[in-house]
């Protein structure tokens, strides 16, 4: 396409040395006028017989027509609004249109969701375990000040039930006990319950307890701690399995699902049983704790927090 010649001697306009980047100034004779192409490549300007290699520019949007002179219509500075389809001078009717539904509306993100929930609802993180030999430098900062431990639970569970940082402070907290535990440090754990707190034995399945020696309740701090030290008496060594879970049930219920790995004392031989843990929190303390134990546990414990089947 040309934009066609240029009468002999006429001026260019002021705005166009400006769109082609070019020298201000009165424009020449040109020969063979603007080339305006539909290619991508370089245009040429011939100027007194000379090529002049230009940037190409897209003056489709000045809807020009055959034997146009660019100068007369961009005379007198009035800017040119590029003419458009007659379809987008009316409203867009996306109704009609054959569109992806996810274009128009996307799932909600799970790492960023802080919408409140319903009560009782059932929000599962994978708990990853490690073996560790020393108490962490967070564990060691927090022992000797239980009213912060009591005040990080209080605000932790106060957070809404799908918020990241509820997430990531329960899991993170979850991780310090049990780790604790697997290495026989119980100090962290006694530090969160209260004085009158109850823990309770449930035996998978209706059998008897699959640990030998163990009480049926077991209650305060104290009793938490003779708890564990029946618990370690059979085993040789034990600890937790790397993978377990946390369940977030809400109203202050939290369920561990672990697996307990242990080497019989003598005999060196190893047993692993489920152990489902639900522990009832207010004001920031353990008030009361189930323990399901043996084959099937999961699936009691599971049941018992009302988050069976829940995913």
């Amino acid at each position: 396409m040309a934009a066609g010649p240029d009468r002999e001697g006429a001026p260019l306009a002021p705005q166009l040395p400006r769109l082609l980047d070019l020298e201000s100034g009165r424009g020449e004779g040109v020969e063979a006028g603007l080339e305006v192409g539909r290619d991508h490549g370089r245009m040429a300007e011939r100027r007194d017989r000379r090529r002049i290699g230009v940037d190409q520019v897209d003056l489709r949007a000045l809807a020009l027509e055959p034997c146009h002179v660019l100068g007369d219509r961009l005379r007198g500075g009035d800017a040119v609004e590029a003419e458009q389809p007659p379809e987008l001078d009316r409203p867009l009717d996306l109704g009609s249109r054959d569109l992806d539904r996810d274009v128009l509306k996307h799932d909600r993100n799970p790492k960023i969701d802080t919408s409140l929930v319903s009560r009782g609802e059932i929000v599962r993180h994978p708990l990853r375990i490690r073996q560790t030999t020393r108490r962490a430098l967070r564990e060691s900062a927090a022992l000797p000040a239980p009213l912060a431990i009591r005040l990080g639970g209080v605000v932790t569970l106060r957070l809404p039930h799908r918020s990241w940082l509820r997430r990531v402070l329960l899991v993170h907290a979850a991780r310090l006990v049990v780790q604790s535990q697997s290495r026989g440090d119980f100090e962290l754990t006694t530090r969160l319950y209260a004085p009158d707190s109850e823990l309770r034995n449930i035996p998978a399945g209706g059998s008897a307890v699959s640990i030998p020696g163990l009480d049926e309740v077991y209650r305060g701090p104290d009793g938490v701690r003779r708890f564990f030290e029946q618990w370690t008496e059979p085993w040789e060594r034990w600890y937790w399995a790397p993978e377990g879970e946390l369940v977030d049930v809400g109203d202050g219920r939290l369920l561990f699902l672990l697996t307990l790995v242990g080497h019989g004392r003598g005999s060196g031989i190893e047993i692993r049983e489920e152990v489902g843990l639900l522990v009832e929190i207010e004001g920031g303390r353990a008030v009361r704790q189930r323990n399901w134990i043996g084959t099937g546990a999961w699936e009691e414990a599971l049941q018992a927090a009302g988050a069976a089947g829940a995913s």
